[in-house]
Protein backbone atom coordinates (compact mmCIF):
# COMPACT_ATOMS: atom_id res chain seq x y z
CA UNK A 1 0.00 0.00 0.00
CA UNK A 2 1.35 3.62 -0.81
CA UNK A 3 1.83 6.04 2.30
CA UNK A 4 0.82 8.65 -0.61
CA UNK A 5 -1.22 8.11 -3.33
CA UNK A 6 -1.69 10.77 -5.55
CA UNK A 7 1.07 13.77 -5.36
CA UNK A 8 4.41 11.59 -5.30
CA UNK A 9 6.30 13.95 -3.65
CA UNK A 10 7.77 11.02 -1.31
CA UNK A 11 6.77 7.27 -1.71
CA UNK A 12 7.33 4.68 0.60
CA UNK A 13 5.68 1.73 1.24
CA UNK A 14 6.17 -1.98 3.36
CA UNK A 15 4.66 -4.97 3.96
CA UNK A 16 5.75 -7.79 6.03
CA UNK A 17 4.98 -11.27 7.34
CA UNK A 18 6.12 -13.80 9.59
CA UNK A 19 5.48 -17.68 10.74
CA UNK A 20 7.13 -19.78 13.15
CA UNK A 21 5.46 -23.02 14.25
CA UNK A 22 7.11 -25.48 16.18
CA UNK A 23 6.80 -29.11 17.88
CA UNK A 24 8.87 -29.96 20.77
CA UNK A 25 8.29 -32.37 23.65
CA UNK A 26 10.91 -33.03 26.57
CA UNK A 27 11.79 -36.19 28.83
CA UNK A 28 13.22 -36.12 31.99
CA UNK A 29 14.24 -39.56 34.62
CA UNK A 30 15.06 -39.16 38.44
CA UNK A 31 17.03 -41.90 40.22
CA UNK A 32 16.85 -42.25 43.82
CA UNK A 33 17.29 -38.31 43.85
CA UNK A 34 20.92 -39.41 42.75
CA UNK A 35 20.93 -39.60 39.06
CA UNK A 36 18.96 -37.33 36.69
CA UNK A 37 18.86 -37.44 33.11
CA UNK A 38 17.26 -34.89 30.58
CA UNK A 39 16.22 -34.79 27.02
CA UNK A 40 14.16 -32.45 24.34
CA UNK A 41 13.56 -32.53 20.95
CA UNK A 42 12.37 -29.96 18.63
CA UNK A 43 11.04 -29.19 15.29
CA UNK A 44 10.63 -25.40 13.75
CA UNK A 45 9.49 -24.30 10.49
CA UNK A 46 9.86 -20.53 9.75
CA UNK A 47 8.46 -18.58 6.76
CA UNK A 48 11.98 -16.84 6.41
CA UNK A 49 13.89 -19.56 4.70
CA UNK A 50 12.22 -21.71 0.99
CA UNK A 51 9.90 -24.34 1.76
CA UNK A 52 12.45 -27.35 1.64
CA UNK A 53 15.29 -25.00 3.68
CA UNK A 54 12.03 -24.21 6.03
CA UNK A 55 12.60 -26.94 8.60
CA UNK A 56 15.11 -27.72 11.78
CA UNK A 57 15.87 -30.10 14.22
CA UNK A 58 16.97 -29.23 17.26
CA UNK A 59 17.68 -31.26 20.14
CA UNK A 60 19.76 -31.00 23.88
CA UNK A 61 20.42 -34.03 26.44
CA UNK A 62 21.86 -33.02 30.05
CA UNK A 63 22.88 -35.60 33.18
CA UNK A 64 24.03 -34.43 36.32
CA UNK A 65 25.18 -36.46 39.93
CA UNK A 66 23.69 -35.78 43.37
CA UNK A 67 26.96 -36.59 44.95
CA UNK A 68 26.08 -35.53 48.14
CA UNK A 69 22.98 -38.10 48.34
CA UNK A 70 25.92 -41.06 48.17
CA UNK A 71 26.52 -42.85 51.78
CA UNK A 72 30.58 -42.20 51.25
CA UNK A 73 29.22 -38.62 51.31
CA UNK A 74 25.75 -38.27 54.00
CA UNK A 75 28.58 -37.94 57.02
CA UNK A 76 30.61 -35.43 55.61
CA UNK A 77 28.95 -32.51 57.81
CA UNK A 78 31.05 -29.87 56.18
CA UNK A 79 29.89 -30.22 52.90
CA UNK A 80 25.96 -29.23 52.09
CA UNK A 81 25.87 -29.79 48.21
CA UNK A 82 28.02 -31.43 45.94
CA UNK A 83 26.29 -31.47 41.97
CA UNK A 84 28.05 -32.89 38.61
CA UNK A 85 26.44 -31.53 35.89
CA UNK A 86 26.78 -31.89 31.76
CA UNK A 87 24.40 -31.06 28.95
CA UNK A 88 25.14 -30.98 25.19
CA UNK A 89 22.15 -29.26 22.75
CA UNK A 90 21.71 -27.44 19.46
CA UNK A 91 20.17 -24.44 18.58
CA UNK A 92 18.73 -22.45 15.30
CA UNK A 93 18.79 -18.87 14.68
CA UNK A 94 16.34 -17.51 12.04
CA UNK A 95 16.97 -14.21 13.09
CA UNK A 96 18.42 -12.52 9.90
CA UNK A 97 16.88 -9.48 8.97
CA UNK A 98 15.06 -10.23 6.25
CA UNK A 99 11.69 -11.34 6.02
CA UNK A 100 12.13 -13.88 3.03
CA UNK A 101 15.12 -14.70 2.04
CA UNK A 102 13.95 -16.91 -0.88
CA UNK A 103 12.89 -14.55 -3.77
CA UNK A 104 13.67 -11.41 -4.15
CA UNK A 105 12.66 -8.45 -2.99
CA UNK A 106 11.76 -4.70 -4.35
CA UNK A 107 11.72 -1.18 -3.07
CA UNK A 108 9.18 1.17 -4.67
CA UNK A 109 10.86 4.50 -5.27
CA UNK A 110 10.10 8.24 -6.58
CA UNK A 111 12.38 8.37 -10.47
CA UNK A 112 11.26 11.70 -12.34
CA UNK A 113 8.12 11.86 -10.59
CA UNK A 114 6.85 8.20 -11.06
CA UNK A 115 6.92 5.17 -9.19
CA UNK A 116 9.45 2.49 -9.55
CA UNK A 117 10.72 -0.67 -8.58
CA UNK A 118 14.41 -1.22 -7.34
CA UNK A 119 15.42 -4.43 -6.13
CA UNK A 120 16.91 -4.38 -2.87
CA UNK A 121 17.81 -8.07 -1.88
CA UNK A 122 19.07 -11.01 -4.33
CA UNK A 123 17.09 -14.22 -3.81
CA UNK A 124 18.82 -16.98 -1.72
CA UNK A 125 16.62 -20.05 -1.77
CA UNK A 126 19.47 -22.07 -0.69
CA UNK A 127 19.71 -19.94 2.70
CA UNK A 128 18.68 -21.86 6.13
CA UNK A 129 19.20 -21.53 9.82
CA UNK A 130 21.77 -20.69 11.29
CA UNK A 131 22.76 -23.19 14.10
CA UNK A 132 24.51 -23.69 17.61
CA UNK A 133 26.30 -26.64 19.03
CA UNK A 134 26.27 -25.88 22.95
CA UNK A 135 28.23 -27.68 25.09
CA UNK A 136 28.07 -27.19 28.88
CA UNK A 137 29.95 -29.32 31.77
CA UNK A 138 30.54 -28.03 35.75
CA UNK A 139 29.62 -28.16 39.51
CA UNK A 140 27.60 -26.82 42.13
CA UNK A 141 28.66 -27.18 45.62
CA UNK A 142 28.07 -25.85 49.34
CA UNK A 143 30.00 -26.12 52.29
CA UNK A 144 29.99 -24.43 55.70
CA UNK A 145 26.18 -23.44 55.47
CA UNK A 146 27.67 -20.43 54.51
CA UNK A 147 29.59 -20.89 50.86
CA UNK A 148 28.00 -21.66 47.96
CA UNK A 149 30.33 -22.26 44.42
CA UNK A 150 29.10 -22.64 40.83
CA UNK A 151 31.50 -23.06 38.13
CA UNK A 152 30.57 -24.21 34.37
CA UNK A 153 32.90 -24.13 31.43
CA UNK A 154 31.35 -23.89 27.99
CA UNK A 155 31.94 -24.55 24.27
CA UNK A 156 30.06 -22.95 21.68
CA UNK A 157 29.90 -23.55 18.01
CA UNK A 158 28.12 -21.39 15.75
CA UNK A 159 28.11 -23.11 12.35
CA UNK A 160 26.53 -21.93 8.58
CA UNK A 161 26.39 -18.58 9.50
CA UNK A 162 24.50 -16.08 7.04
CA UNK A 163 27.43 -14.10 4.76
CA UNK A 164 26.67 -11.49 2.74
CA UNK A 165 28.36 -12.42 -0.79
CA UNK A 166 29.40 -9.80 -3.19
CA UNK A 167 28.05 -11.32 -6.22
CA UNK A 168 29.92 -11.07 -9.41
CA UNK A 169 29.91 -7.63 -11.15
CA UNK A 170 28.24 -8.89 -14.21
CA UNK A 171 25.53 -10.36 -12.25
CA UNK A 172 24.61 -6.40 -11.26
CA UNK A 173 22.66 -4.97 -8.13
CA UNK A 174 21.96 -4.97 -5.17
CA UNK A 175 25.73 -5.92 -4.71
CA UNK A 176 25.35 -8.98 -1.78
CA UNK A 177 23.58 -11.90 -1.64
CA UNK A 178 23.16 -14.01 1.44
CA UNK A 179 24.83 -17.71 2.02
CA UNK A 180 25.36 -20.20 4.49
CA UNK A 181 29.28 -20.01 4.44
CA UNK A 182 30.89 -19.23 7.96
CA UNK A 183 31.63 -21.35 11.41
CA UNK A 184 33.15 -19.66 14.50
CA UNK A 185 33.30 -20.62 18.52
CA UNK A 186 33.44 -19.37 21.79
CA UNK A 187 34.59 -21.16 24.53
CA UNK A 188 34.75 -20.14 28.11
CA UNK A 189 34.69 -20.53 31.88
CA UNK A 190 32.02 -19.14 34.21
CA UNK A 191 31.17 -19.04 37.87
CA UNK A 192 29.62 -17.62 40.96
CA UNK A 193 30.83 -17.40 44.36
CA UNK A 194 28.45 -16.49 47.00
CA UNK A 195 29.18 -16.36 51.30
CA UNK A 196 27.51 -15.24 54.13
CA UNK A 197 30.61 -13.83 56.33
CA UNK A 198 28.29 -13.53 59.72
CA UNK A 199 25.22 -15.32 60.03
CA UNK A 200 23.34 -14.91 63.24
CA UNK A 201 19.65 -14.54 64.41
CA UNK A 202 20.30 -10.66 64.41
CA UNK A 203 22.59 -10.15 61.71
CA UNK A 204 22.99 -11.27 58.33
CA UNK A 205 26.48 -10.20 55.80
CA UNK A 206 26.26 -11.81 52.31
CA UNK A 207 29.12 -11.17 49.55
CA UNK A 208 28.68 -12.37 45.99
CA UNK A 209 30.87 -12.18 42.80
CA UNK A 210 29.96 -14.07 39.37
CA UNK A 211 32.76 -13.86 36.12
CA UNK A 212 32.81 -15.02 32.81
CA UNK A 213 35.60 -15.20 30.74
CA UNK A 214 35.84 -16.74 27.07
CA UNK A 215 37.53 -16.56 23.89
CA UNK A 216 36.04 -16.02 20.28
CA UNK A 217 37.62 -17.87 17.38
CA UNK A 218 36.65 -17.63 13.38
CA UNK A 219 37.11 -22.00 12.72
CA UNK A 220 35.81 -21.40 9.22
CA UNK A 221 36.33 -18.34 6.36
CA UNK A 222 33.40 -17.85 3.68
CA UNK A 223 35.17 -19.37 0.44
CA UNK A 224 35.43 -16.35 -1.31
CA UNK A 225 37.91 -15.03 0.97
CA UNK A 226 41.46 -14.51 0.22
CA UNK A 227 43.25 -17.56 2.39
CA UNK A 228 45.11 -15.06 4.62
CA UNK A 229 41.32 -13.11 6.06
CA UNK A 230 40.05 -10.04 4.92
CA UNK A 231 38.73 -6.38 6.42
CA UNK A 232 35.48 -6.17 7.68
CA UNK A 233 34.88 -2.78 9.04
CA UNK A 234 37.23 -1.70 11.44
CA UNK A 235 38.04 -5.66 11.71
CA UNK A 236 40.18 -8.09 10.12
CA UNK A 237 38.82 -11.41 10.26
CA UNK A 238 40.93 -14.39 9.37
CA UNK A 239 40.42 -18.24 10.04
CA UNK A 240 41.72 -18.92 13.78
CA UNK A 241 41.35 -15.62 14.70
CA UNK A 242 38.77 -13.36 16.65
CA UNK A 243 35.91 -11.92 14.88
CA UNK A 244 36.71 -8.54 16.94
CA UNK A 245 40.38 -8.16 15.86
CA UNK A 246 40.80 -4.29 15.29
CA UNK A 247 42.18 -3.47 11.73
CA UNK A 248 43.04 0.07 11.63
CA UNK A 249 45.15 2.98 10.81
CA UNK A 250 48.39 3.54 13.52
CA UNK A 251 48.75 6.81 15.23
CA UNK A 252 51.68 7.89 14.99
CA UNK A 253 50.98 11.10 17.28
CA UNK A 254 50.97 15.12 16.22
CA UNK A 255 54.05 16.50 14.01
CA UNK A 256 55.35 19.21 16.46
CA UNK A 257 56.46 21.63 14.05
CA UNK A 258 53.35 21.45 12.27
CA UNK A 259 50.14 20.26 14.62
CA UNK A 260 49.31 17.51 11.91
CA UNK A 261 48.07 14.39 12.65
CA UNK A 262 50.35 11.63 11.54
CA UNK A 263 50.02 7.78 11.15
CA UNK A 264 52.58 5.03 10.31
CA UNK A 265 53.18 3.73 6.36
CA UNK A 266 54.89 0.20 5.72
CA UNK A 267 56.79 -0.66 2.41
CA UNK A 268 55.04 -2.74 0.08
CA UNK A 269 55.98 -5.99 -1.89
CA UNK A 270 56.10 -5.57 -5.36
CA UNK A 271 55.38 -8.95 -6.00
CA UNK A 272 52.40 -9.48 -4.19
CA UNK A 273 51.26 -5.62 -3.68
CA UNK A 274 50.92 -6.34 -0.12
CA UNK A 275 51.83 -4.29 2.53
CA UNK A 276 55.12 -6.01 4.89
CA UNK A 277 56.01 -5.78 8.49
CA UNK A 278 58.92 -3.22 7.40
CA UNK A 279 58.39 0.22 8.45
CA UNK A 280 58.56 2.82 6.04
CA UNK A 281 57.67 6.12 7.43
CA UNK A 282 55.42 8.72 9.15
CA UNK A 283 52.59 10.25 6.65
CA UNK A 284 49.99 12.98 7.89
CA UNK A 285 47.17 11.27 5.63
CA UNK A 286 45.72 7.84 5.76
CA UNK A 287 45.21 7.48 2.22
CA UNK A 288 48.82 7.46 2.46
CA UNK A 289 49.01 5.12 5.90
CA UNK A 290 48.89 1.45 6.13
CA UNK A 291 46.01 -0.54 7.75
CA UNK A 292 47.33 -2.82 10.41
CA UNK A 293 46.17 -5.48 13.10
CA UNK A 294 46.63 -3.80 16.48
CA UNK A 295 46.19 -7.54 18.37
CA UNK A 296 43.98 -5.62 20.44
CA UNK A 297 39.78 -6.58 20.62
CA UNK A 298 36.43 -5.27 22.11
CA UNK A 299 36.36 -9.09 24.23
CA UNK A 300 37.24 -8.51 27.61
CA UNK A 301 39.86 -10.64 30.03
CA UNK A 302 36.80 -11.01 32.28
CA UNK A 303 33.28 -9.29 33.21
CA UNK A 304 30.56 -9.12 35.46
CA UNK A 305 28.95 -8.49 38.98
CA UNK A 306 29.55 -8.00 42.72
CA UNK A 307 27.45 -7.12 45.43
CA UNK A 308 26.72 -7.16 49.13
CA UNK A 309 23.70 -7.20 51.40
CA UNK A 310 23.59 -6.53 55.09
CA UNK A 311 20.45 -7.26 57.58
CA UNK A 312 21.05 -6.34 61.27
CA UNK A 313 18.11 -5.41 63.82
CA UNK A 314 15.28 -4.13 61.61
CA UNK A 315 17.97 -2.21 59.13
CA UNK A 316 19.02 -3.21 55.08
CA UNK A 317 21.40 -2.63 52.69
CA UNK A 318 22.41 -4.08 50.01
CA UNK A 319 24.83 -2.73 46.67
CA UNK A 320 25.22 -4.02 43.96
CA UNK A 321 28.53 -3.61 41.17
CA UNK A 322 29.23 -4.46 37.76
CA UNK A 323 32.68 -4.90 36.23
CA UNK A 324 35.15 -5.41 33.03
CA UNK A 325 38.89 -6.16 32.79
CA UNK A 326 40.87 -5.68 29.37
CA UNK A 327 39.00 -4.96 26.18
CA UNK A 328 39.21 -2.12 23.99
CA UNK A 329 36.36 0.26 22.25
CA UNK A 330 36.32 2.54 19.47
CA UNK A 331 34.89 5.92 21.24
CA UNK A 332 33.62 7.37 17.84
CA UNK A 333 31.54 9.69 19.84
CA UNK A 334 34.72 10.86 21.63
CA UNK A 335 36.17 11.16 18.15
CA UNK A 336 33.26 13.21 16.89
CA UNK A 337 34.23 15.89 19.23
CA UNK A 338 37.69 16.18 18.79
CA UNK A 339 36.62 17.06 15.15
CA UNK A 340 38.50 20.24 13.50
CA UNK A 341 35.62 22.32 13.96
CA UNK A 342 32.76 23.41 11.87
CA UNK A 343 29.59 25.78 12.48
CA UNK A 344 27.20 24.27 14.94
CA UNK A 345 29.57 21.96 15.85
CA UNK A 346 30.58 20.83 19.91
CA UNK A 347 34.18 20.17 21.37
CA UNK A 348 35.42 17.87 24.14
CA UNK A 349 36.98 19.85 26.37
CA UNK A 350 40.08 18.17 25.75
CA UNK A 351 40.38 20.10 22.46
CA UNK A 352 41.86 23.01 24.42
CA UNK A 353 44.98 20.86 24.41
CA UNK A 354 45.33 21.13 20.82
CA UNK A 355 48.34 21.89 19.05
CA UNK A 356 49.63 25.49 18.84
CA UNK A 357 52.67 27.41 18.27
CA UNK A 358 53.02 27.97 21.97
CA UNK A 359 51.77 24.21 22.87
CA UNK A 360 54.09 21.94 20.38
CA UNK A 361 54.11 18.74 22.40
CA UNK A 362 50.77 17.49 22.49
CA UNK A 363 48.58 14.53 20.64
CA UNK A 364 45.75 16.98 19.58
CA UNK A 365 46.24 18.09 16.21
CA UNK A 366 45.70 21.70 15.35
CA UNK A 367 42.14 23.34 14.70
CA UNK A 368 41.80 23.99 11.40
CA UNK A 369 38.22 24.19 9.42
CA UNK A 370 36.78 20.99 7.57
CA UNK A 371 40.29 19.38 8.23
CA UNK A 372 39.18 16.03 7.82
CA UNK A 373 42.64 13.93 9.36
CA UNK A 374 41.37 15.66 12.69
CA UNK A 375 39.40 12.88 14.13
CA UNK A 376 39.39 10.18 11.57
CA UNK A 377 38.16 6.43 13.31
CA UNK A 378 39.45 4.15 11.38
CA UNK A 379 42.64 4.70 13.41
CA UNK A 380 44.17 3.39 16.64
CA UNK A 381 44.08 6.90 18.36
CA UNK A 382 40.45 6.27 19.67
CA UNK A 383 40.83 2.63 21.08
CA UNK A 384 40.60 3.62 24.38
CA UNK A 385 40.48 0.31 27.55
CA UNK A 386 36.96 -1.10 28.46
CA UNK A 387 37.77 -2.10 31.51
CA UNK A 388 35.35 -0.28 33.96
CA UNK A 389 33.78 -0.49 37.32
CA UNK A 390 30.04 0.65 38.17
CA UNK A 391 27.90 0.72 41.10
CA UNK A 392 24.75 -0.13 39.52
CA UNK A 393 22.82 0.15 42.76
CA UNK A 394 22.84 1.05 46.26
CA UNK A 395 19.55 0.30 48.62
CA UNK A 396 19.12 1.60 52.15
CA UNK A 397 16.23 0.70 54.07
CA UNK A 398 14.60 -0.29 57.71
CA UNK A 399 11.84 -2.38 58.88
CA UNK A 400 9.60 -1.37 61.70
CA UNK A 401 9.17 -4.58 64.38
CA UNK A 402 6.18 -5.97 64.08
CA UNK A 403 5.33 -6.06 67.81
CA UNK A 404 4.84 -2.17 67.18
CA UNK A 405 2.52 -2.51 64.31
CA UNK A 406 0.28 -5.51 65.42
CA UNK A 407 -2.53 -3.41 67.10
CA UNK A 408 -2.68 -1.32 64.40
CA UNK A 409 -3.71 -4.67 61.74
CA UNK A 410 -0.32 -3.74 60.26
CA UNK A 411 1.75 -6.52 59.14
CA UNK A 412 5.04 -4.63 57.74
CA UNK A 413 6.38 -1.35 57.53
CA UNK A 414 9.34 -0.47 55.46
CA UNK A 415 10.95 3.23 54.84
CA UNK A 416 13.89 2.71 52.09
CA UNK A 417 15.86 4.71 49.56
CA UNK A 418 17.35 3.70 46.55
CA UNK A 419 19.86 4.57 44.02
CA UNK A 420 20.36 3.21 40.24
CA UNK A 421 23.14 4.21 37.76
CA UNK A 422 24.53 5.61 41.12
CA UNK A 423 28.82 5.94 40.39
CA UNK A 424 30.71 4.51 37.15
CA UNK A 425 34.39 4.43 36.79
CA UNK A 426 36.14 4.24 33.07
CA UNK A 427 39.12 5.08 30.95
CA UNK A 428 36.99 7.95 29.02
CA UNK A 429 34.73 10.04 31.94
CA UNK A 430 31.10 9.02 31.21
CA UNK A 431 31.95 6.58 28.34
CA UNK A 432 29.52 3.72 29.15
CA UNK A 433 31.28 0.71 27.05
CA UNK A 434 28.52 -1.33 27.99
CA UNK A 435 26.06 0.22 25.58
CA UNK A 436 28.19 -0.79 22.34
CA UNK A 437 30.26 -3.75 22.70
CA UNK A 438 32.61 -2.72 19.33
CA UNK A 439 32.30 0.95 19.48
CA UNK A 440 30.89 2.75 16.51
CA UNK A 441 28.27 5.04 16.34
CA UNK A 442 25.53 3.38 18.44
CA UNK A 443 28.15 4.21 21.40
CA UNK A 444 26.02 6.10 24.18
CA UNK A 445 27.16 8.03 27.14
CA UNK A 446 26.35 6.60 30.98
CA UNK A 447 22.45 6.75 32.19
CA UNK A 448 21.32 9.44 34.26
CA UNK A 449 21.75 8.90 38.06
CA UNK A 450 18.18 8.29 39.70
CA UNK A 451 17.70 8.67 43.32
CA UNK A 452 14.14 7.34 44.79
CA UNK A 453 12.21 6.69 48.69
CA UNK A 454 9.48 5.29 48.85
CA UNK A 455 7.30 3.44 51.87
CA UNK A 456 5.86 -0.15 51.87
CA UNK A 457 3.45 -0.78 53.89
CA UNK A 458 1.58 -4.05 53.94
CA UNK A 459 -2.11 -5.19 55.68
Amino acid sequence: DFANATMYNNLTSYSGEYFLEGFFGRAEYNFANKYFFSASYRVDGSSRFAQDKRWGDFWAVGASWNAKQESFLQGVDWLDALRVKASYGTQGNDNIGYTTVYENLYRIDRVDGEASLTKTFRAAPEVTWEKSNNFNIGFETGFLDRIDLNVEYFIKETKDMIYNRPPALSQGSPVSQLVNDMDMMNKGIEFELSADVIKTRNVTWNLALNGTHYKNVITRIPSDWPEEGKQIGSFWREEGGSIYNYYLYEWAGVDPTNGLPQFNAYKVDEETGKPTDEFDKVVNSTSNATYRKTGKTPIPDLYGGFSTSLRAYGFDFSASFAYQLGGWTNDTVYAMLMSAGATGDNWHKDIFNRWTPQNTNTDVPRVQDNYQEANQTNTTRFLIKSSYLSLRNVTLGYTLPSKLLKNAGISGLRFYVTGDNVWYLSKRKGMDVRKSFSGGNGQTYSALRTVSAGVSLTF
